[in-house]
């Protein structure tokens, strides 16, 4: 099992994200939640192989003040670009 979290805290935007693994596997399954908090969004994946939960993954983008600019949160596999979150 490993755990990465990284923050990313700038000027004008900040980021956060959380990346949990917790199996191994093959994926059968993805869901994902997407939404707004009252000043950035956010993105929550979970990845499955079968019914065992292999990997959860959120991402944050925000300015942290209110104001809507500056922060993009984007995951990478390799380098390819898989999706983001843009405040």
């Amino acid at each position: 099992m490993a755990n990465d979290k990284k923050i990313l805290d700038a000027c004008c935007g900040y980021t956060e994200s959380n990346i949990n693994f917790s199996g191994e596997g093959l994926i059968t399954n993805v869901e994902v939640k997407d939404g707004y908090e009252h000043d950035g969004d956010y993105l929550e994946i979970t990845v499955f192989h079968q019914e065992q939960k292999l990997a959860e993954i959120s991402m944050l983008a925000s300015s942290r003040s209110g104001w809507g600019y500056g922060a993009i949160s984007t995951l990478l596999i390799g380098t390819a670009e898989i999706t983001s979150v843009e405040w």
